[in-house]
């Protein structure tokens, strides 16, 4: 039972967070919806990280690049192929 009750607590815990991260990353985006240029710090505000990862097979390159928001749990992955 004590158990239960620590994981649920634990589970809560983390909702709870994520639900915070998620009210500040929904302000951030609000005060910057309209935005006409990105300079480095809008990026620094709104980004964690980013990570490219590159592989090369003869002539085609191939890159994935990850970006990592801050106050999200979440990673956003794109793949380019260059020849």
């Amino acid at each position: 039972m004590k158990n239960r009750v620590e994981l649920n607590t634990g589970r809560l815990d983390k909702q709870e967070r994520e639900r915070e991260d998620n009210s500040r990353w929904i302000a951030l985006i609000r005060e910057y919806a309209d935005i006409q240029e990105l300079d480095a710090a809008t990026l620094h505000q709104l980004i964690k990280k980013i990570v490219v990862h590159e592989d090369t097979d003869g002539n085609i390159i191939r890159q994935t690049v990850e970006i990592h928001f801050n106050f999200l749990n979440q990673t956003d992955k794109y793949k380019l192929i260059r020849e």
